[in-house]
């Protein structure tokens, strides 16, 4: 085995360690709540820029439009119906 790598290129070994002993030190409780926060945030940001790119468009048709990127269309539209079909 060769020596310790980072999960990331750019982490310093020290600053992951301290990173992951940090982690390690959260009850199951926090992690939960951090990983809740964490998917929370991404959906936002996929919200955010579905509304750039689709202007006037309304939070329902948002929805669905984020569905079809997490899920794709054939899931979309199992799970949206028929509103799950419109461009």
């Amino acid at each position: 085995m060769g020596p310790y790598r980072t999960q990331s290129r750019d982490t310093h070994p020290g600053a992951e360690e301290v990173l992951l002993s940090r982690l390690r030190g959260l009850s199951v409780h926090e992690k939960i709540s951090l990983i809740r926060r964490a998917c929370r945030a991404a959906e936002q940001w996929s919200l955010a820029g579905l509304r750039v790119r689709n202007p006037g468009v309304d939070e329902a048709r948002l929805r669905v439009l984020a569905g079809q990127q997490r899920l794709g269309p054939a899931l979309t539209r199992r799970a949206y119906g028929s509103h799950g079909t419109r461009p």
